[in-house]
């Protein structure tokens, strides 16, 4: 067999492999005689036991950079080493050692890294298009078989990076949905769980139930996707704090015990604690005590307030800072509190505002 007949017997193999979808039906007589059973979140577990991602289904984390999606990747990928399951750490980003002190911080032992397969992806697997549809070759093939060989656990960190460098567009509905076929369902189909790990711009509406790019990023995902949100910014030296909220619960075991807040459902609550001698990484249930801060918007609260020079009434802030109304009056309050704004009755009863100590996102 010559190279030209190779390659034609390359693309075959690869061709036939997604329409199984289209020749093998669903099994209806398993799912009415109980062979099926609707999933519940069991993975990715809080200190109360309950569980907040599918095992076997495409789970999602999503938010601004910063925000601590690693640590929430860590906390899973610990969860499946510490029970001696492989994972499989495809790292786009390519910061290794952070993934390593994050698998630490969440429990794990430096034994279990030797089941740990941490790939920090600097080179695209090799690709072909075919009738504007996108094929792994020979190559990339066997690559991603000898991966996925008794894998527990795929973690694609850095989804947005990872398409970029295959050469295909966050913007793109048919990019993502090809970049999900070829490496997230490969796992899926082999009966792994997966985690992506995405992005969303920072912009002044706040937080977002989308990843960055376009609607079929939610669409896709079939277990659990949750938007990162901030509470206290993670920093060294300090303790940080998370909310994990609900964007999309395809199998709906997730909301059922979600807690409302501030008209979003909260499943947990994610802690980084660097104030002792090694940083520890823990997931609870949510609290009502537990309080999102608008940072970016505290951080343009505080530098209005500064460059004014003098106290500033509400309005005046509200007018001169723009965005959305609610995050911008949840700022100056949470800034009043932590004493970074004075606050005291002017002329009319009118509340002024003055600056003790700028507010700095990330450093607050």
């Amino acid at each position: 067999m010559d190279e030209l007949d190779r390659e034609l017997a390359s693309l075959e193999a690869e061709r036939r492999e997604p329409l199984t979808s289209w020749t093998q039906p669903y099994d209806i007589g398993a799912y009415l005689a109980g062979g099926r059973v609707r999933p519940r979140p069991e993975l990715l577990r809080r200190s109360d036991g309950q569980g907040v991602m599918y095992r076997g289904r495409l789970n999602e984390v999503h938010g601004p950079p910063e925000a601590g999606k690693g640590f929430v990747a860590g906390l899973l990928a610990a969860e499946h080493l510490i029970r001696g399951e492989r994972v499989v750490y495809l790292d786009f980003d390519q910061d290794p050692d952070a993934v390593i002190e994050r698998v630490l911080a969440a429990g794990a032992v430096r034994g279990d890294l030797a089941r740990l397969d941490l790939h920090p992806i600097d080179t695209p697997l090799p690709i072909r298009m075919d009738a504007h549809i996108r094929y792994l070759t020979q190559t990339a093939d066997e690559i991603l078989a000898e991966l996925i060989d008794a894998t527990a656990l795929v973690v694609l960190d850095g989804v947005n990076a990872g398409m970029s460098m295959h050469g295909m567009s966050a913007l793109s509905e048919q990019d993502y949905s090809d970049f999900t076929r070829l490496f997230a369902f490969r796992f899926r189909r082999a009966g792994a769980t997966g985690l992506l790990c995405d992005h969303v711009p920072k912009h002044e509406n706040g937080g977002s139930r989308f990843a960055y790019g376009t609607v079929q990023k939610l669409a896709v995902l079939d277990g659990a996707v949750y938007e990162v949100r901030v509470v206290r910014q993670p920093a060294q030296g300090l303790a940080g704090e998370l909310k994990l909220v609900v964007a999309k619960d395809r199998p709906g075991g997730v909301r059922a015990f979600a807690t409302e807040q501030r008209g979003a459902q909260v499943a947990a609550s994610v802690v980084i604690d660097d104030t002792g001698e090694q940083t520890r990484v823990e997931i609870a249930p949510p609290t009502e005590a537990v309080e999102f801060q608008p940072t970016w918007y505290m951080e343009k609260v505080s530098r209005f307030v500064e460059t004014e020079g003098e106290a500033v009434s509400q309005r005046a802030i509200e007018k001169g800072v723009g965005g959305k109304l609610e995050y911008v009056r949840d700022a100056v309050r949470a800034l009043v509190r932590d004493g970074c704004l004075s606050r005291v009755e002017g002329p009319g009863r009118t509340l002024l505002h003055a600056s003790v100590r700028p507010f700095r996102e990330g450093s607050g």
